[in-house]
């Protein structure tokens, strides 16, 4: 490790940061072990009785990933391409939904409405 006097204020921060998260956790982690140690006293539990396979996690803790649309065999609904087209990008919209961003910007600067941009065969696809 570093000397102190190399590091940054930052890294010093950041350090000092890192450490009180780490005792905060430990002085947890120590009040729920007495409240364990107050619990399995009350009702005479033995450390054996308890299965600890029950506790262990079967699942990751990393985020999931996000799912692709897939559409279920009995969804009825269908893809819709793309009618309009943003000409200073590469985004596309259906006209369904709720307009994107770039549709909004363009109706703001243009003074026009969304009915008006979708008439408008400039941004038609």
């Amino acid at each position: 490790m570093k000397n102190l006097n190399q590091l940054s204020q930052k890294q010093i921060e950041k350090i000092v940061k890192d450490s009180q998260a780490e005792l905060d956790r430990r002085k947890v982690i120590d009040s729920v072990t007495a409240e364990i140690q107050l619990i399995i006293k009350k009702y005479k539990i033995d450390i054996n009785d308890i299965d600890m396979k029950q506790f262990a996690s079967t699942t990751t803790t990393r985020r999931p990933k996000k799912k692709t649309k897939v559409t279920k065999p009995n969804d009825r609904r269908r893809t819709v391409n793309a009618k309009y087209g943003n000409p200073n990008g590469t985004e596309r919209w259906t006209g369904r939904g709720r307009p994107p961003a770039w549709v909004l910007n363009i109706c703001q600067t243009e003074k026009i409405d969304i009915e008006a941009f979708k008439k408008n065969d400039r941004f038609k696809f």
